[in-house]
């Protein structure tokens, strides 16, 4: 991955009643279940950080191409908690409670993590991974470029985050 400019945070969907969930911690209680969607952020989570919960009877891993199925699972009470990134997230929120009287995000404020989110080169294609690479540095340091940025993730500050190469101040936003 080259390029990357902006954090994703990874978050969760569950009942506002279901008090199980309240950390990142109560991931490993035997009694909470888990869904993920295999080959997302969230799966790789679970997979990487609760190992054994990954294997338990407690996680589903849904192979559907739709995250909201495996977010589904929450409201159809199969799954306490269903672990995705924060857009994902948000915007299944928006869509199934948009008054916010059911369901929630546990790690809104406190993201279980924040992962990369840049462009994917092959590795054999080092000469265009270095041009884009320095390309699309120099437009982060563009006036209007950064008035449109600041514009675009107002609103947004719990679920993305800005990145920058490693040595690189970047200017703030407006």
């Amino acid at each position: 991955m080259v390029a990357v400019s902006h954090k994703i945070g990874l978050g969760a969907v569950s009942l506002i009643e279901n008090s199980k969930v309240a950390t990142s911690a109560n991931l490993r209680d035997n009694d909470v279940r888990v869904a993920v969607t295999e080959g997302e952020i969230g799966w790789e989570y679970l997979r990487d950080n609760y190992p054994t919960k990954y294997k338990s009877v407690e996680a589903l891993v849904s192979k559907s191409h739709d995250i909201t199925d495996t977010m589904g699972a929450v409201l159809q009470k199969r799954a306490d908690v269903a672990i995705a990134d924060s857009i994902s997230c948000y915007r299944f929120l928006k869509e199934h409670d948009p008054e916010g009287l059911k369901l929630h995000n546990p790690f809104l404020n406190e993201p279980l993590g924040a992962f990369d989110c840049g462009f994917m080169v092959p590795k054999r294609e080092k000469v265009f991974a270095a041009w884009l690479e320095s390309e699309l540095l120099e437009i982060r340091f563009d006036e209007s470029f950064l008035e449109s940025e600041a514009k675009d993730l107002r609103g947004w500050s719990n679920l993305v985050y800005r990145q920058a190469p490693e040595g690189v101040k970047l200017p703030k936003l407006g």
